[in-house]
Protein backbone atom coordinates (compact mmCIF):
# COMPACT_ATOMS: atom_id res chain seq x y z
CA UNK A 1 0.00 0.00 0.00
CA UNK A 2 2.83 2.40 0.84
CA UNK A 3 4.46 1.73 -2.52
CA UNK A 4 1.19 2.44 -4.28
CA UNK A 5 0.75 5.72 -2.40
CA UNK A 6 4.23 6.85 -3.38
CA UNK A 7 3.38 6.19 -7.01
CA UNK A 8 0.15 8.11 -6.67
CA UNK A 9 1.86 11.15 -5.13
CA UNK A 10 4.66 11.01 -7.66
CA UNK A 11 2.43 11.19 -10.69
CA UNK A 12 -0.39 13.25 -9.16
CA UNK A 13 -3.10 11.00 -10.55
CA UNK A 14 -4.27 10.14 -7.05
CA UNK A 15 -6.09 6.89 -6.46
CA UNK A 16 -7.43 6.03 -9.89
CA UNK A 17 -4.47 5.37 -12.21
CA UNK A 18 -0.78 6.06 -11.54
CA UNK A 19 1.01 6.79 -14.80
CA UNK A 20 3.82 4.39 -13.92
CA UNK A 21 1.44 1.50 -14.53
CA UNK A 22 -0.09 2.58 -17.83
CA UNK A 23 0.15 -0.10 -20.50
CA UNK A 24 1.86 -2.35 -17.97
CA UNK A 25 1.57 -5.36 -20.22
CA UNK A 26 4.31 -3.87 -22.42
CA UNK A 27 6.59 -2.86 -19.54
CA UNK A 28 9.08 -5.67 -20.01
CA UNK A 29 10.01 -5.54 -23.68
CA UNK A 30 13.61 -6.38 -22.87
CA UNK A 31 14.21 -7.84 -19.44
CA UNK A 32 17.02 -6.06 -17.59
CA UNK A 33 18.55 -9.22 -16.25
CA UNK A 34 18.52 -11.00 -19.62
CA UNK A 35 19.89 -8.03 -21.57
CA UNK A 36 23.06 -9.24 -23.27
CA UNK A 37 26.19 -7.05 -23.53
CA UNK A 38 27.22 -9.02 -26.62
CA UNK A 39 26.69 -6.00 -28.87
CA UNK A 40 27.90 -3.09 -26.75
CA UNK A 41 31.19 -4.55 -25.49
CA UNK A 42 32.60 -5.43 -28.95
CA UNK A 43 31.44 -2.09 -30.36
CA UNK A 44 33.13 -0.14 -27.58
CA UNK A 45 36.34 -2.16 -27.94
CA UNK A 46 36.32 -1.50 -31.71
CA UNK A 47 36.14 2.27 -31.15
CA UNK A 48 38.87 2.14 -28.49
CA UNK A 49 41.19 0.21 -30.81
CA UNK A 50 40.63 2.73 -33.62
CA UNK A 51 41.33 5.61 -31.22
CA UNK A 52 44.60 4.04 -30.08
CA UNK A 53 45.58 3.47 -33.71
CA UNK A 54 44.94 7.12 -34.59
CA UNK A 55 46.95 8.34 -31.60
CA UNK A 56 49.93 6.10 -32.40
CA UNK A 57 49.95 7.05 -36.10
CA UNK A 58 49.39 10.78 -35.73
CA UNK A 59 50.91 11.83 -32.44
CA UNK A 60 53.45 14.61 -32.95
CA UNK A 61 54.52 14.72 -29.26
CA UNK A 62 52.32 17.81 -28.71
CA UNK A 63 48.92 16.09 -28.47
CA UNK A 64 47.63 18.00 -31.49
CA UNK A 65 47.18 15.06 -33.91
CA UNK A 66 47.62 17.41 -36.84
CA UNK A 67 47.85 14.60 -39.41
CA UNK A 68 50.45 12.41 -41.08
CA UNK A 69 52.02 15.32 -42.98
CA UNK A 70 52.94 18.62 -41.32
CA UNK A 71 51.54 21.76 -42.91
CA UNK A 72 53.60 24.60 -44.27
CA UNK A 73 54.59 26.79 -41.25
CA UNK A 74 53.55 29.85 -43.28
CA UNK A 75 50.12 28.42 -44.13
CA UNK A 76 48.24 30.47 -41.54
CA UNK A 77 49.81 33.71 -42.77
CA UNK A 78 48.91 33.10 -46.41
CA UNK A 79 45.27 33.84 -45.66
CA UNK A 80 46.19 37.14 -44.01
CA UNK A 81 48.39 38.15 -46.95
CA UNK A 82 45.60 37.50 -49.41
CA UNK A 83 42.99 39.42 -47.41
CA UNK A 84 43.30 42.51 -49.62
CA UNK A 85 42.59 40.52 -52.78
CA UNK A 86 39.60 38.84 -51.13
CA UNK A 87 37.74 41.86 -49.81
CA UNK A 88 34.96 41.27 -52.30
CA UNK A 89 34.21 38.09 -50.39
CA UNK A 90 33.11 40.14 -47.38
CA UNK A 91 30.59 42.25 -49.31
CA UNK A 92 27.00 41.39 -50.19
CA UNK A 93 23.78 43.21 -50.93
CA UNK A 94 22.57 42.46 -47.41
CA UNK A 95 25.65 43.85 -45.70
CA UNK A 96 29.15 42.75 -44.84
CA UNK A 97 30.25 39.23 -44.09
CA UNK A 98 32.62 38.44 -41.27
CA UNK A 99 35.04 35.61 -41.90
CA UNK A 100 35.69 33.61 -38.74
CA UNK A 101 38.91 32.22 -40.22
CA UNK A 102 40.47 35.65 -39.87
CA UNK A 103 40.80 34.84 -36.20
CA UNK A 104 43.89 32.73 -35.30
CA UNK A 105 41.90 30.50 -32.95
CA UNK A 106 39.45 29.35 -35.63
CA UNK A 107 42.23 28.79 -38.15
CA UNK A 108 44.03 26.66 -35.58
CA UNK A 109 40.85 24.75 -34.70
CA UNK A 110 39.72 24.01 -38.26
CA UNK A 111 43.20 22.69 -39.14
CA UNK A 112 43.07 20.03 -36.40
CA UNK A 113 42.05 16.58 -37.53
CA UNK A 114 40.28 15.92 -34.25
CA UNK A 115 38.06 19.00 -34.69
CA UNK A 116 35.00 17.07 -35.87
CA UNK A 117 35.64 14.03 -33.64
CA UNK A 118 35.64 16.23 -30.53
CA UNK A 119 32.27 17.68 -31.61
CA UNK A 120 30.77 14.23 -32.32
CA UNK A 121 31.94 12.23 -29.30
CA UNK A 122 29.52 13.66 -26.66
CA UNK A 123 26.51 12.97 -28.89
CA UNK A 124 27.72 9.47 -29.71
CA UNK A 125 27.85 8.68 -26.00
CA UNK A 126 24.45 10.24 -25.31
CA UNK A 127 22.61 8.45 -28.11
CA UNK A 128 24.14 5.08 -27.30
CA UNK A 129 22.78 5.57 -23.79
CA UNK A 130 19.45 6.42 -25.43
CA UNK A 131 19.44 3.04 -27.20
CA UNK A 132 20.25 1.13 -24.01
CA UNK A 133 17.81 3.11 -21.84
CA UNK A 134 14.96 2.56 -24.28
CA UNK A 135 15.51 -1.20 -24.19
CA UNK A 136 16.15 -1.87 -20.50
CA UNK A 137 14.82 1.24 -18.72
CA UNK A 138 11.39 1.88 -17.25
CA UNK A 139 8.45 1.90 -19.63
CA UNK A 140 7.21 5.28 -18.37
CA UNK A 141 8.34 7.72 -21.11
CA UNK A 142 8.50 10.64 -18.68
CA UNK A 143 11.12 8.83 -16.57
CA UNK A 144 13.18 7.21 -19.32
CA UNK A 145 16.37 8.82 -20.60
CA UNK A 146 15.66 7.68 -24.17
CA UNK A 147 12.34 9.47 -24.64
CA UNK A 148 13.11 12.54 -22.51
CA UNK A 149 16.46 13.31 -24.14
CA UNK A 150 15.31 12.50 -27.67
CA UNK A 151 11.97 14.30 -27.78
CA UNK A 152 12.27 16.95 -25.05
CA UNK A 153 15.88 17.97 -25.68
CA UNK A 154 17.24 16.80 -29.02
CA UNK A 155 14.27 17.66 -31.23
CA UNK A 156 14.01 21.16 -29.76
CA UNK A 157 17.76 21.86 -29.81
CA UNK A 158 17.97 20.49 -33.36
CA UNK A 159 15.71 23.18 -34.79
CA UNK A 160 17.39 25.91 -32.74
CA UNK A 161 20.72 24.85 -34.27
CA UNK A 162 19.21 24.87 -37.77
CA UNK A 163 17.92 28.42 -37.48
CA UNK A 164 20.98 29.74 -35.64
CA UNK A 165 23.94 27.93 -37.20
CA UNK A 166 22.62 26.01 -40.22
CA UNK A 167 24.00 22.49 -40.57
CA UNK A 168 25.62 22.45 -37.13
CA UNK A 169 23.79 19.21 -36.36
CA UNK A 170 25.49 17.55 -39.35
CA UNK A 171 28.82 18.44 -37.76
CA UNK A 172 27.98 16.74 -34.44
CA UNK A 173 25.59 14.04 -35.73
CA UNK A 174 26.16 10.76 -33.81
CA UNK A 175 24.52 8.65 -36.52
CA UNK A 176 26.86 9.53 -39.39
CA UNK A 177 29.81 9.70 -36.99
CA UNK A 178 29.76 6.00 -36.14
CA UNK A 179 29.19 4.94 -39.74
CA UNK A 180 32.04 7.18 -40.91
CA UNK A 181 34.40 5.83 -38.24
CA UNK A 182 33.76 2.32 -39.51
CA UNK A 183 34.14 3.39 -43.15
CA UNK A 184 37.45 5.18 -42.47
CA UNK A 185 38.68 2.63 -39.91
CA UNK A 186 39.63 5.49 -37.63
CA UNK A 187 38.16 8.12 -35.36
CA UNK A 188 40.04 11.23 -36.45
CA UNK A 189 43.28 10.28 -38.21
CA UNK A 190 43.73 10.32 -41.99
CA UNK A 191 43.98 6.70 -43.07
CA UNK A 192 44.96 5.22 -46.43
CA UNK A 193 42.36 2.45 -46.63
CA UNK A 194 38.56 2.62 -46.49
CA UNK A 195 36.11 -0.12 -45.54
CA UNK A 196 33.53 0.43 -48.28
CA UNK A 197 32.57 -0.76 -51.74
CA UNK A 198 32.90 2.87 -52.80
CA UNK A 199 29.98 2.85 -55.24
CA UNK A 200 28.93 6.19 -56.67
CA UNK A 201 25.38 7.34 -56.04
CA UNK A 202 23.33 7.24 -59.29
CA UNK A 203 23.34 10.69 -60.84
CA UNK A 204 19.69 10.54 -61.88
CA UNK A 205 18.67 10.14 -58.20
CA UNK A 206 20.79 13.05 -56.96
CA UNK A 207 17.96 15.11 -55.55
CA UNK A 208 16.85 16.46 -52.22
CA UNK A 209 13.42 14.88 -52.70
CA UNK A 210 14.68 11.41 -51.71
CA UNK A 211 15.43 12.51 -48.15
CA UNK A 212 12.12 14.41 -48.03
CA UNK A 213 10.21 11.23 -48.90
CA UNK A 214 12.07 9.43 -46.11
CA UNK A 215 11.12 12.29 -43.78
CA UNK A 216 7.42 12.04 -44.66
CA UNK A 217 7.43 8.28 -44.16
CA UNK A 218 9.20 8.58 -40.82
CA UNK A 219 6.77 11.29 -39.71
CA UNK A 220 3.80 9.05 -40.48
CA UNK A 221 5.36 6.14 -38.56
CA UNK A 222 6.04 8.46 -35.61
CA UNK A 223 2.39 9.57 -35.57
CA UNK A 224 1.05 6.02 -35.98
CA UNK A 225 3.15 4.50 -33.19
CA UNK A 226 3.14 7.71 -31.11
CA UNK A 227 6.94 7.56 -30.84
CA UNK A 228 7.48 11.27 -30.14
CA UNK A 229 4.39 11.63 -27.92
CA UNK A 230 6.55 10.52 -26.23
CA UNK A 231 5.36 6.92 -26.33
CA UNK A 232 7.03 3.61 -25.54
CA UNK A 233 10.78 4.13 -24.94
CA UNK A 234 11.57 0.93 -26.85
CA UNK A 235 10.20 2.52 -30.04
CA UNK A 236 12.55 5.49 -29.61
CA UNK A 237 15.46 3.12 -29.06
CA UNK A 238 14.61 1.10 -32.16
CA UNK A 239 14.25 4.29 -34.21
CA UNK A 240 17.72 5.58 -33.23
CA UNK A 241 19.34 2.17 -33.72
CA UNK A 242 17.59 1.79 -37.07
CA UNK A 243 18.94 5.11 -38.35
CA UNK A 244 22.49 4.14 -37.32
CA UNK A 245 22.20 0.76 -39.10
CA UNK A 246 20.71 2.43 -42.19
CA UNK A 247 23.60 4.93 -42.19
CA UNK A 248 26.13 2.12 -41.78
CA UNK A 249 24.67 0.34 -44.81
CA UNK A 250 25.18 3.47 -46.92
CA UNK A 251 28.76 3.92 -45.60
CA UNK A 252 29.75 0.35 -46.45
CA UNK A 253 28.11 0.47 -49.89
CA UNK A 254 28.58 3.99 -51.25
CA UNK A 255 31.44 6.45 -51.15
CA UNK A 256 31.82 9.26 -48.64
CA UNK A 257 28.69 10.55 -46.87
CA UNK A 258 26.08 9.36 -49.34
CA UNK A 259 23.65 8.75 -46.48
CA UNK A 260 23.82 12.36 -45.33
CA UNK A 261 23.13 13.55 -48.85
CA UNK A 262 20.53 11.05 -50.06
CA UNK A 263 19.38 8.84 -47.19
CA UNK A 264 19.04 10.89 -44.03
CA UNK A 265 15.36 11.73 -43.30
CA UNK A 266 16.44 15.05 -41.77
CA UNK A 267 18.67 16.16 -44.64
CA UNK A 268 15.91 17.98 -46.48
CA UNK A 269 14.60 19.67 -43.34
CA UNK A 270 18.04 20.77 -42.13
CA UNK A 271 19.16 21.88 -45.58
CA UNK A 272 16.06 23.99 -46.16
CA UNK A 273 15.95 25.58 -42.70
CA UNK A 274 19.70 26.29 -42.79
CA UNK A 275 18.91 28.93 -45.43
CA UNK A 276 17.53 31.03 -42.56
CA UNK A 277 20.77 30.83 -40.57
CA UNK A 278 23.42 33.59 -40.66
CA UNK A 279 26.23 31.01 -41.15
CA UNK A 280 27.37 30.61 -44.72
CA UNK A 281 29.38 27.39 -44.55
CA UNK A 282 32.90 26.78 -45.86
CA UNK A 283 33.37 28.51 -49.24
CA UNK A 284 36.15 29.81 -51.42
CA UNK A 285 37.27 33.37 -50.74
CA UNK A 286 38.75 33.98 -54.18
CA UNK A 287 37.00 31.99 -56.90
CA UNK A 288 39.57 32.98 -59.51
CA UNK A 289 42.25 31.27 -57.44
CA UNK A 290 40.19 28.07 -57.42
CA UNK A 291 40.12 28.11 -61.23
CA UNK A 292 43.91 28.04 -61.37
CA UNK A 293 44.17 25.18 -58.87
CA UNK A 294 44.87 21.88 -60.63
CA UNK A 295 44.95 19.49 -57.65
CA UNK A 296 41.54 20.31 -56.11
CA UNK A 297 42.45 18.88 -52.69
CA UNK A 298 39.23 20.36 -51.28
CA UNK A 299 37.20 17.84 -53.32
CA UNK A 300 39.60 14.95 -53.91
CA UNK A 301 41.43 14.99 -50.61
CA UNK A 302 45.14 14.97 -49.85
CA UNK A 303 47.64 13.28 -47.56
CA UNK A 304 46.29 15.46 -44.79
CA UNK A 305 42.56 15.55 -45.50
CA UNK A 306 39.70 13.58 -46.97
CA UNK A 307 37.71 14.96 -49.86
CA UNK A 308 34.44 16.71 -49.07
CA UNK A 309 32.00 14.08 -47.84
CA UNK A 310 29.15 16.08 -49.36
CA UNK A 311 30.62 16.19 -52.91
CA UNK A 312 30.70 19.99 -52.75
CA UNK A 313 33.20 22.24 -54.54
CA UNK A 314 33.86 25.41 -52.49
CA UNK A 315 34.87 27.29 -55.65
CA UNK A 316 31.30 27.19 -56.97
CA UNK A 317 29.19 26.97 -53.80
CA UNK A 318 26.52 29.64 -53.51
CA UNK A 319 24.34 28.07 -50.81
CA UNK A 320 24.85 26.33 -47.46
CA UNK A 321 22.21 23.69 -48.27
CA UNK A 322 24.91 21.01 -48.47
CA UNK A 323 27.79 22.20 -46.32
CA UNK A 324 28.14 19.84 -43.34
CA UNK A 325 30.81 22.06 -41.69
CA UNK A 326 33.25 19.13 -41.46
CA UNK A 327 36.17 21.39 -42.45
CA UNK A 328 37.93 18.86 -44.72
CA UNK A 329 38.14 21.44 -47.50
CA UNK A 330 39.71 23.93 -45.09
CA UNK A 331 42.40 21.41 -44.09
CA UNK A 332 43.08 20.39 -47.69
CA UNK A 333 43.31 23.75 -49.46
CA UNK A 334 47.04 24.60 -49.96
CA UNK A 335 46.26 28.29 -50.50
CA UNK A 336 44.24 29.03 -47.35
CA UNK A 337 41.49 30.11 -49.72
CA UNK A 338 38.58 28.67 -47.68
CA UNK A 339 36.57 30.85 -45.30
CA UNK A 340 33.64 30.39 -42.93
CA UNK A 341 31.62 33.59 -42.96
CA UNK A 342 28.74 35.03 -40.96
CA UNK A 343 26.26 37.30 -42.72
CA UNK A 344 22.76 38.70 -42.31
CA UNK A 345 20.03 36.08 -41.57
CA UNK A 346 17.65 34.96 -44.33
CA UNK A 347 20.07 35.88 -47.13
CA UNK A 348 20.37 32.28 -48.31
CA UNK A 349 16.58 32.02 -48.56
CA UNK A 350 15.76 35.32 -50.22
CA UNK A 351 18.86 36.05 -52.30
CA UNK A 352 20.54 32.83 -53.37
CA UNK A 353 22.48 32.89 -56.62
CA UNK A 354 20.65 29.78 -57.80
CA UNK A 355 17.14 28.57 -57.01
CA UNK A 356 16.51 24.85 -57.49
CA UNK A 357 13.14 23.45 -58.45
CA UNK A 358 13.61 20.21 -56.47
CA UNK A 359 14.31 22.30 -53.36
CA UNK A 360 11.09 24.22 -54.05
CA UNK A 361 9.07 20.99 -54.30
CA UNK A 362 10.71 19.77 -51.08
CA UNK A 363 9.71 22.98 -49.29
CA UNK A 364 6.07 22.65 -50.39
CA UNK A 365 5.93 19.00 -49.22
CA UNK A 366 7.39 19.88 -45.82
CA UNK A 367 4.99 22.80 -45.52
CA UNK A 368 2.26 20.25 -46.17
CA UNK A 369 3.59 18.10 -43.32
CA UNK A 370 3.54 21.14 -41.03
CA UNK A 371 -0.02 21.88 -42.21
CA UNK A 372 -1.00 18.31 -41.30
CA UNK A 373 0.36 18.79 -37.76
CA UNK A 374 -2.07 21.71 -37.38
CA UNK A 375 -5.09 20.04 -39.00
CA UNK A 376 -4.83 16.76 -37.10
CA UNK A 377 -5.50 18.50 -33.78
CA UNK A 378 -9.05 19.46 -34.83
CA UNK A 379 -12.13 17.33 -33.95
CA UNK A 380 -13.26 17.51 -37.57
CA UNK A 381 -10.12 15.72 -38.71
CA UNK A 382 -10.50 13.08 -36.00
CA UNK A 383 -14.05 12.30 -37.17
CA UNK A 384 -13.01 12.19 -40.83
CA UNK A 385 -9.95 10.02 -40.11
CA UNK A 386 -12.07 7.53 -38.16
CA UNK A 387 -14.69 7.39 -40.93
CA UNK A 388 -12.05 6.92 -43.65
CA UNK A 389 -10.29 4.16 -41.70
CA UNK A 390 -13.55 2.26 -41.23
CA UNK A 391 -14.55 2.74 -44.88
CA UNK A 392 -11.21 1.61 -46.30
CA UNK A 393 -10.79 -1.11 -43.62
CA UNK A 394 -7.51 0.49 -42.58
CA UNK A 395 -8.53 -0.04 -38.95
CA UNK A 396 -8.19 -3.80 -39.50
CA UNK A 397 -4.65 -3.39 -40.84
CA UNK A 398 -3.80 -1.01 -37.98
CA UNK A 399 -4.81 -3.60 -35.39
CA UNK A 400 -2.45 -6.09 -36.99
CA UNK A 401 0.41 -3.55 -36.91
CA UNK A 402 0.00 -2.28 -33.34
CA UNK A 403 -3.35 -3.48 -31.99
CA UNK A 404 -4.75 0.01 -32.47
CA UNK A 405 -8.42 0.83 -32.40
CA UNK A 406 -8.33 4.38 -33.77
CA UNK A 407 -5.90 3.56 -36.67
CA UNK A 408 -4.64 7.16 -36.58
CA UNK A 409 -3.52 8.50 -38.96
CA UNK A 410 -4.93 6.93 -42.10
CA UNK A 411 -2.16 7.02 -44.78
CA UNK A 412 -4.62 8.29 -47.38
CA UNK A 413 -5.71 11.43 -45.57
CA UNK A 414 -2.15 11.92 -44.27
CA UNK A 415 -0.70 12.18 -47.77
CA UNK A 416 -3.81 13.93 -49.07
CA UNK A 417 -3.46 16.79 -46.58
CA UNK A 418 0.28 17.06 -47.25
CA UNK A 419 -0.31 17.30 -51.01
CA UNK A 420 -2.79 20.15 -50.53
CA UNK A 421 0.08 22.61 -50.02
CA UNK A 422 2.00 21.76 -53.23
CA UNK A 423 -1.27 21.86 -55.17
CA UNK A 424 -2.13 25.22 -53.62
CA UNK A 425 1.32 26.58 -54.49
CA UNK A 426 1.10 25.32 -58.05
CA UNK A 427 -2.37 26.83 -58.45
CA UNK A 428 -1.17 30.24 -57.28
CA UNK A 429 1.93 30.01 -59.50
CA UNK A 430 -0.21 29.02 -62.49
CA UNK A 431 -2.53 31.95 -61.88
CA UNK A 432 0.43 34.32 -61.63
CA UNK A 433 1.83 32.99 -64.90
CA UNK A 434 -1.49 33.59 -66.63
CA UNK A 435 -1.68 37.11 -65.25
CA UNK A 436 1.82 37.79 -66.58
CA UNK A 437 0.63 36.57 -70.01
CA UNK A 438 3.25 33.88 -70.04
CA UNK A 439 6.23 36.13 -69.41
CA UNK A 440 7.03 34.20 -66.20
CA UNK A 441 6.63 30.41 -66.19
CA UNK A 442 4.57 28.80 -63.42
CA UNK A 443 7.55 26.62 -62.52
CA UNK A 444 9.74 29.68 -61.92
CA UNK A 445 7.04 31.39 -59.87
CA UNK A 446 6.49 28.30 -57.71
CA UNK A 447 10.24 28.13 -57.05
CA UNK A 448 10.29 31.78 -55.96
CA UNK A 449 7.25 31.33 -53.71
CA UNK A 450 8.71 28.21 -52.10
CA UNK A 451 11.98 29.91 -51.18
CA UNK A 452 9.92 32.64 -49.55
CA UNK A 453 8.13 30.01 -47.41
CA UNK A 454 11.39 28.67 -45.94
CA UNK A 455 11.43 31.04 -42.90
CA UNK A 456 7.76 30.27 -42.26
CA UNK A 457 8.49 26.54 -42.22
CA UNK A 458 11.52 26.94 -39.95
CA UNK A 459 9.71 29.06 -37.40
CA UNK A 460 6.64 26.82 -37.59
CA UNK A 461 8.48 23.65 -36.57
CA UNK A 462 10.43 25.59 -33.95
CA UNK A 463 7.15 26.82 -32.46
CA UNK A 464 5.93 23.21 -32.21
CA UNK A 465 9.08 21.77 -30.62
CA UNK A 466 10.52 24.49 -28.39
CA UNK A 467 7.68 24.39 -25.81
CA UNK A 468 8.60 20.77 -25.05
CA UNK A 469 12.08 21.87 -24.03
CA UNK A 470 10.86 24.83 -21.99
CA UNK A 471 8.10 22.98 -20.12
CA UNK A 472 9.98 19.78 -19.33
CA UNK A 473 13.15 21.14 -17.74
CA UNK A 474 12.56 19.43 -14.38
CA UNK A 475 12.06 16.08 -16.09
CA UNK A 476 15.33 16.49 -17.98
CA UNK A 477 17.21 17.13 -14.74
CA UNK A 478 15.64 14.03 -13.20
CA UNK A 479 16.53 11.52 -15.93
CA UNK A 480 20.14 12.72 -16.07
CA UNK A 481 20.53 11.46 -12.51
CA UNK A 482 18.46 8.32 -13.14
CA UNK A 483 18.63 7.50 -16.88
CA UNK A 484 17.11 4.01 -16.62
CA UNK A 485 14.52 4.73 -13.93
CA UNK A 486 16.21 2.34 -11.48
CA UNK A 487 15.91 4.76 -8.56
CA UNK A 488 19.41 6.25 -8.89
CA UNK A 489 20.31 9.84 -8.00
CA UNK A 490 23.85 10.12 -9.36
CA UNK A 491 23.95 13.93 -9.74
CA UNK A 492 21.54 14.85 -6.95
CA UNK A 493 18.98 16.30 -9.39
CA UNK A 494 16.23 13.77 -8.63
CA UNK A 495 14.37 16.29 -6.51
CA UNK A 496 14.21 18.74 -9.43
CA UNK A 497 12.01 16.30 -11.31
CA UNK A 498 9.23 16.78 -8.76
CA UNK A 499 9.09 20.54 -9.35
CA UNK A 500 6.04 21.47 -11.39
CA UNK A 501 5.29 17.87 -12.32
CA UNK A 502 2.29 17.43 -14.56
CA UNK A 503 0.66 14.42 -16.22
CA UNK A 504 2.19 13.29 -19.52
CA UNK A 505 -0.80 14.64 -21.44
CA UNK A 506 -4.12 16.36 -20.91
CA UNK A 507 -6.21 13.16 -20.87
CA UNK A 508 -6.02 9.41 -20.43
CA UNK A 509 -7.86 7.63 -23.23
CA UNK A 510 -9.60 4.31 -22.59
CA UNK A 511 -10.34 2.29 -25.72
CA UNK A 512 -12.19 -1.00 -26.07
CA UNK A 513 -10.66 -3.75 -28.13
CA UNK A 514 -10.00 -7.47 -28.26
CA UNK A 515 -8.09 -8.89 -25.33
CA UNK A 516 -5.98 -12.06 -25.43
CA UNK A 517 -7.32 -15.55 -26.18
CA UNK A 518 -9.81 -15.38 -23.30
CA UNK A 519 -12.38 -13.95 -25.70
CA UNK A 520 -13.46 -11.11 -23.42
CA UNK A 521 -13.49 -7.42 -24.21
CA UNK A 522 -10.18 -5.80 -23.26
CA UNK A 523 -9.34 -2.16 -22.66
CA UNK A 524 -6.30 -0.11 -23.63
CA UNK A 525 -5.21 2.97 -21.66
CA UNK A 526 -2.87 5.61 -23.11
CA UNK A 527 -2.08 9.30 -22.82
CA UNK A 528 -3.76 11.64 -25.30
CA UNK A 529 -3.67 15.41 -25.78
CA UNK A 530 -6.61 15.66 -28.17
CA UNK A 531 -10.35 15.28 -27.67
CA UNK A 532 -11.92 13.76 -30.75
CA UNK A 533 -15.39 13.97 -32.18
CA UNK A 534 -17.84 11.90 -30.14
CA UNK A 535 -15.55 11.56 -27.10
CA UNK A 536 -16.93 11.81 -23.58
CA UNK A 537 -14.84 13.38 -20.81
CA UNK A 538 -15.02 11.71 -17.38
CA UNK A 539 -13.62 13.90 -14.63
CA UNK A 540 -11.65 12.25 -11.84
CA UNK A 541 -9.43 13.28 -8.94
CA UNK A 542 -6.46 13.27 -11.33
CA UNK A 543 -6.21 13.52 -15.12
CA UNK A 544 -9.62 13.29 -16.86
CA UNK A 545 -10.57 10.26 -18.92
CA UNK A 546 -11.49 10.26 -22.61
CA UNK A 547 -13.93 7.57 -23.79
CA UNK A 548 -15.19 7.14 -27.35
CA UNK A 549 -18.75 6.10 -28.17
CA UNK A 550 -17.96 2.40 -28.58
CA UNK A 551 -16.04 2.15 -25.31
CA UNK A 552 -18.66 4.19 -23.43
CA UNK A 553 -21.19 1.46 -24.01
CA UNK A 554 -18.92 -1.18 -22.44
CA UNK A 555 -18.06 1.01 -19.44
CA UNK A 556 -21.63 2.00 -18.59
CA UNK A 557 -22.14 1.31 -14.88
CA UNK A 558 -18.61 -0.01 -14.39
CA UNK A 559 -15.67 0.97 -12.16
CA UNK A 560 -11.96 1.59 -12.73
CA UNK A 561 -9.53 0.60 -9.98
CA UNK A 562 -5.84 -0.02 -9.47
CA UNK A 563 -4.57 -3.01 -7.50
CA UNK A 564 -1.09 -3.74 -6.20
CA UNK A 565 -0.79 -7.02 -4.31
CA UNK A 566 1.39 -10.12 -4.25
CA UNK A 567 -0.51 -11.71 -7.11
CA UNK A 568 -0.76 -8.87 -9.63
CA UNK A 569 -0.24 -5.18 -10.19
CA UNK A 570 -2.18 -3.04 -12.66
CA UNK A 571 -5.53 -1.58 -13.62
CA UNK A 572 -8.79 -3.42 -13.29
CA UNK A 573 -11.90 -2.31 -15.17
CA UNK A 574 -15.08 -3.95 -13.96
CA UNK A 575 -18.23 -3.44 -16.04
CA UNK A 576 -21.88 -4.29 -15.59
CA UNK A 577 -21.38 -7.27 -17.92
CA UNK A 578 -18.59 -8.78 -15.81
CA UNK A 579 -19.02 -12.42 -14.99
CA UNK A 580 -16.69 -12.40 -12.00
CA UNK A 581 -14.34 -14.90 -13.63
CA UNK A 582 -10.75 -14.18 -14.45
CA UNK A 583 -8.00 -15.36 -16.74
CA UNK A 584 -4.23 -15.15 -16.85
CA UNK A 585 -3.94 -12.67 -19.69
CA UNK A 586 -3.07 -9.78 -17.40
CA UNK A 587 -5.31 -7.31 -19.24
CA UNK A 588 -8.22 -5.35 -17.86
CA UNK A 589 -11.41 -6.85 -19.18
CA UNK A 590 -15.14 -7.20 -18.65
Amino acid sequence: MAATCRLLRQYRIHRVYPAHCLDRSLAVIFDRESFSPAIWIPTTLFYVIMAVKDIVQNWNSRWEFAGPKARNPLADTIGVQKADSQREFFRSVTGKRYDLTQRPFFRWLFHRRWYQFAAQLPNVIIFNIVIIAGLIGVVNPNRNFATVITWYVWFGVLFVLMIGVGRAWCLICPFSAQAEWVQRLGLFGKGKKLLTLGLKWPQKYSTLLISVFFFLGLTWAEEFYNIAGPGKPAFTSMLVAGIIIWDLFYALTFERRSFCHYGCPLNGVIGVVSAVAPFEGFRAKDRSLCKTCTTKECMKGSERSYGCGWYEYPGSMSSNFYCGLTGECFKGCPYENIGLAVHAPLKEAYQPRKKRFDVAIAVTLMMGALFFEVINATPQYAAFDTWLSQTTRWDVVAKLLDGQVSAYPNPLDYMGIILLWPLFGWGVARLGSLLSRGHIAARELLTRYAYGWIPLFGLGILARQLPKVLTNGPTIAQVISDPFGFGWNMLGTEVLGEMGKKPLAAYIRISAGTSCGCGKTGFKMQWDDHKRFGDTIIKTAGAPLLVDRQTKGYLQGGTIDYSHDMVSKGFRITTAASTGTSCGCGHSHS
